[in-house]
């Protein structure tokens, strides 16, 4: 099975009658934003998850700069984020006058909550949190995430858990925070159909949370960007209620686990270091033994070697030394790619350069 990047025609071609009808029946009911579809699949989220209350949003960004903002978090106040994160969860923060404070990851990627409760002051509000990671692919123990509500209930901390790759863990099953006792009311849970249901270009995300909180997010989605469109919700509402939605999903997630050892193998062979990912569909190898830094190894593989990977501190300082290289490609460009990168890393002395 090979799931091409950027490909979405294998979803329509399996469920193109009803994509079709569906999509007629959007253009002439005259609801093209808001409608009754729309409160049908934010019930149908709520279910999937568990969550009492959701707004469905045009994106992730969305949700963020909102929850902020109805959150009161704006100039003066900080939030406490991982170090290696995605920017869009940085944005979200700035875009209120926030100041993003940030926790740096332990040698699995994962954040510790003694680390957290040493960046606490008194302008602390909010604490962000994004698992399973991009760029690591790191995921949360229950224990770890645990010994953070101890944290957060004591110093009566907001969180916000961002948990797009929720359903793209392997091995281990995905734990919310918010799910923890005494921690539902005090979290707003960020998701969406990029990830798990391969609907990137739908652009649809969900916030789900406190009735207050939700409310007000909802009141203002409708002044600034009216809704997502009827026609993406529904098409995630199909996705949430096809017959075969976890067949797909368990699909979809036993080829990614196949790519992952694929890429993790691959690395691992061509001497370069790299903590296994269990989540997401990333992979994020040290390259500090070649000598150079994550830019200058970037820049001269795609001139070198015509493979372009991403930069370790384009997610904060502490990916310096770090590349983050993404296996939602089929095995055959995976291979391909392996292969080049290892003639490009074959040119420097890895061992001499780890004992500098």
């Amino acid at each position: 099975m090979k799931i091409m990047p950027n490909r979405l025609d294998r979803g329509f071609y399996m469920y193109q009658k009803e994509f079709e009808d569906k999509a007629l029946e959007v253009l002439r009911s005259g609801w093209y934003v808001l409608g009754n579809e729309v409160k049908s699949f934010e019930e149908e989220w709520a279910a999937y998850t568990g969550a009492k209350y959701c707004v469905g949003l045009a994106s992730g960004l969305d949700a963020l700069w909102m929850a902020f903002r109805i959150l009161g978090i704006g100039a003066g106040d900080e939030v406490i984020v991982q170090g290696n994160t995605y920017i869009a969860s940085v944005m979200g923060i700035t875009m209120n006058g926030a100041t993003p404070i940030f926790v740096e990851p332990d040698e699995y990627y994962n954040i510790d909550a003694s680390k957290i409760e040493e960046k606490i002051t008194e302008r602390t509000k909010v604490l962000l949190i994004s698992f399973p990671n991009n760029p690591t692919g790191a995921i949360m123990e229950k224990a770890d995430l645990e010994a953070i509500r101890e944290v957060v209930l004591a110093h009566d901390l907001f969180v916000i858990t961002d948990e797009i790759y929720a359903e793209l863990t392997y091995g281990k099953k995905h734990v919310s925070i918010a799910a923890l006792p005494d921690m539902y009311e005090r979290c707003v849970v960020l998701n969406g159909f990029s990830k798990a249901f391969a609907m990137t270009g739908w652009r649809m995300g969900i916030a789900a949370g406190p009735a207050e909180v939700i409310f007000h997010m909802n009141k203002i989605h409708q002044f600034t960007t009216m809704s997502a469109g009827t026609t993406s919700q529904y098409a995630a509402l199909e996705a949430l209620t096809s017959p075969v939605r976890d067949e797909e999903i368990d699909v979809m997630r036993q080829e990614y686990d196949e790519r992952r050892h694929l890429m993790v193998d691959g690395f691992r062979a061509m001497g370069l270091k790299v903590v296994e990912p269990e989540g997401a569909f990333y992979v994020f190898p040290s390259i500090k033994e070649t000598g150079l830094t994550s830019m200058e190894f970037c820049r001269r593989l795609l001139q070198e070697q015509k493979v372009a990977v991403i930069p370790g501190d384009a997610f904060g300082s502490c990916g310096e030394g770090y590349i983050r290289c993404s296996y939602a490609y089929s095995k055959d460009v995976i291979k391909e790619c392996l292969e080049k990168i290892a003639v490009f890393v074959a040119q420097f002395d890895l061992n001499k350069n780890a004992q500098q």
